[in-house]
């Protein structure tokens, strides 16, 4: 799909690859449009694509592989991107994809069922390592 994109997060991830900080696990090749979250608008999907289409308004945490959130167009598959809910505004919508994934890779690592009592489910798993649990942290991984 090609997306224009309109909002572009800037995160420390983002800091990290700018100072080559992260070469040593994902040795990106120079020059190397920066970027890993956005939010843009489904300019043009190619016949595979299904759920898309032109004119859709979606947000991403681009592939590894693929970044480039910072750049007004970018080409990326059906499978990295989602529909941006209605009452997110672009800004607000373009911090969500890797806070979201940071949180939904801490739930997994946990072993923490979806729908459960997270909070309770997380102090039991480990109680002697949790004195404060903030829900809905500021930051990508919570403050």
């Amino acid at each position: 799909m090609l997306i224009e994109s309109k909002v572009a997060a800037v995160n420390p991830l983002d800091n990290l690859i700018a100072h080559g900080d992260l070469k040593l696990v994902v040795p990106y090749k120079l020059p190397q449009t920066v970027g890993n979250e956005f939010v843009g608008i489904v300019k043009q999907a190619g016949s595979a694509v299904k759920n898309f289409q032109a004119g859709d308004r979606v947000y991403a945490r681009t592939p590894l592989d693929n970044m480039g959130a910072f750049a007004e167009e970018i080409v990326i598959s059906e499978q990295a991107v989602a529909k941006v809910p209605a009452y997110l505004t672009d800004e607000e919508a373009a911090a969500v994809p890797l806070t979201a994934r940071t949180a939904m890779q801490a739930i997994d690592l946990l072993g923490i069922s979806m729908g459960g009592m997270i909070a309770q489910e997380v102090v039991a798993l480990i109680p002697e390592r949790i004195k404060y649990l903030i829900l809905a942290g500021t930051g990508p991984r919570g403050t």
